[in-house]
């Protein structure tokens, strides 16, 4: 695996699970202000905007399949990915995240995780 994979892989497995929101229970949108830290507390929930394709990894028993939000499977396009799901020292996982390049700046590339050309 080199490095760009490695870093596929590390956004992939890095994205927090996403905790289920009660819209009834929202606060009136506050007026927007730019501020030099974002806000703190435990009413507060933060997710880092990563630019990349929503992926969901499941592994069962050796076998990875990566798929899409809508199920296309995807495995094919990313088989480096594939690889290294199915290295995981587990029998059976399932990973939601975000599959995303990254850059030697550190950002994220979009570009960067389009899946190759299959001639």
């Amino acid at each position: 695996m080199n490095l760009s994979q490695a870093s596929l892989l590390t956004c992939l497995l890095a994205r927090p699970p996403r905790r289920p929101v009660r819209y009834w229970k929202l606060s009136p949108i506050p007026n927007l202000k730019q501020v030099d830290t974002p806000p703190d507390g435990p009413e507060w929930l933060h997710e880092i905007k990563f630019d990349g394709y929503r992926m969901h990894a499941r592994l069962d028993r050796g076998t990875a399949r990566l798929l899409t939000c809508t199920g296309l499977d995807w495995t094919h396009k990313y088989p480096a990915i594939a690889g290294a799901v199915a290295s995981l020292p587990a029998k059976q996982a399932y990973l939601d995240g975000e599959l995303c390049g990254v850059g030697p700046d550190g950002i994220t590339s979009f570009s960067m995780s389009s899946p190759p050309v299959l001639g």
